[in-house]
């Protein structure tokens, strides 16, 4: 029998992978992933569940575009939740997520004001 926090870290994963395979077609139920990877990155002592989490998270953001806008706020404060007492691997997971989220709501094609 696997160890819960390894079972959860392997799901976490997988349900990453199964936003990038859905993509936009899954709005609605990356509302409920947001809720569920939210919590698994503030209140989870396991650190691989954290870094999958925030993996997760990442994968899911592209196709989710209220965590670039309405959620984003929520996005940060759980991400820094996330950081306190995280070692090494888990801190480095969740700073790529929280940085590829906020470059993600900067525009990528430069303004010409002339």
């Amino acid at each position: 029998m696997f160890p819960f926090p390894f079972l959860l870290s392997v799901t976490i994963c997988a349900s990453g992978k199964v936003c990038t395979g859905l993509g936009g077609a899954a709005s609605k139920e990356h509302r409920d992933m947001f809720k569920i990877l939210r919590t698994a990155l503030t209140s989870d002592r396991v650190m691989p569940v954290r870094a999958a989490a925030a993996s997760a998270l990442l994968a899911m953001a592209p196709h989710a575009p209220f965590l670039m806008s309405t959620e984003l706020e929520n996005v940060a404060v759980a991400c820094f939740k996330g950081l306190d007492g995280a070692n090494y691997e888990t801190r480095k997971a969740i700073a790529k997520c929280l940085g590829s989220i906020l470059a993600m709501t900067q525009l990528q094609v430069p303004v010409c004001w002339a």
